[in-house]
């Protein structure tokens, strides 16, 4: 049996969740630094973080991110706190060796800038984020893949979501496990893929949103449909891409506008069979 697990280590400088967080992984030699903007004095003080990498200006309540790149780490932060006022969380990510380019670094940023399109930020520097200088070797290119990889899967675990993208992509190679809702305001189609539960493509919901719905759930509705992930067509709400969510709960909510709970209304496709009834059925089957 092969283990596909992950080793994340989180080390919380001040002892609490607010403070500045030092982020490792097992057989990895990158490390991340996550710190709200008053904590920079500490950081300014703290040594192993003068190299090169990649650096994230940003605020969560705008959902705004600046990504940068650096040679000699959170110095190169002083001249963004004189300069950008939007700001109010840092993330740096560096190594422990002395390995990475400036090219490799450049080659990082542009990558990241093209994972943060894809979020649910808005990326500040966009108009002046080109292309990466320089030019990487195949192997080298293969290398920085690895190492974005890397962030994309420790930034969660500190928080973080700046690069989850906000669609998913459905893997073919896997057997899926399809739910349906279907009535007057919904004809609605979801699978199941790496824990998530996933609005298909083509969903049809309520354009209304009920004033019982939950405020943060309103306010994402919304946001996809700025993004485009959601449209309102001929007084419907249609699902432009495959979107994932946390529970058939969250997804129900989406297609009907109302507080309701997805197990009880999402079927197992093709039959009466409710998601709270399969899911039981799979807890006793083990």
């Amino acid at each position: 049996m092969t283990i596909k697990g992950k080793t994340v280590k989180l080390f919380f400088e001040e002892g609490n969740h607010h403070g500045i967080i030092n982020a490792e992984m097992i057989n990895w030699t990158g490390f991340v630094i996550v710190a709200p903007r008053t904590a920079l004095p500490e950081l300014y003080k703290m040594e192993g973080i003068d190299r090169a990498g990649i650096y994230f200006l940003v605020s969560d309540e705008e959902k705004k991110v600046y990504v940068g790149e650096t040679m000699n780490g959170i110095k190169r932060l002083k001249d963004h706190d004189d300069k950008k006022d939007f700001w109010d969380k840092l993330i740096l990510v560096q190594t422990k060796d002395f390995n990475l380019t400036k090219t490799h670094c450049s080659y990082l940023e542009h990558r990241c800038g093209q994972l943060i399109t894809k979020s649910f930020y808005d990326l500040e520097n966009v108009k002046s984020l080109h292309d990466y200088t320089g030019t990487l070797p195949r192997p080298d290119i293969s290398d920085m893949e690895v190492f974005l990889e890397n962030i994309s899967f420790i930034l969660p675990a500190t928080g973080v979501t700046i690069l989850q993208p906000i669609v998913a992509k459905q893997d073919k190679t896997k057997a899926v496990i399809a739910f349906e809702m279907n009535n007057k305001y919904v004809t609605g189609e979801a699978y199941l893929q790496d824990d998530l539960f996933v609005i298909k493509r083509g969903s049809i919901g309520k354009e209304s949103v009920s004033p019982s719905l939950f405020e943060g759930l309103k306010e994402k509705r919304e946001a996809l449909i700025k993004k485009g992930i959601f449209k309102i067509e001929n007084g419907q709400l249609v699902v432009m891409e495959d979107y994932p969510t946390t529970s058939p709960s969250t997804a129900g909510c989406y297609l009907t506008g109302t507080p309701i709970s997805g197990p009880k209304y999402w079927k197992l496709k093709g039959t009466d069979m409710t998601y709270k009834d399969w899911e039981k059925k799979l807890i006793e089957d083990k």
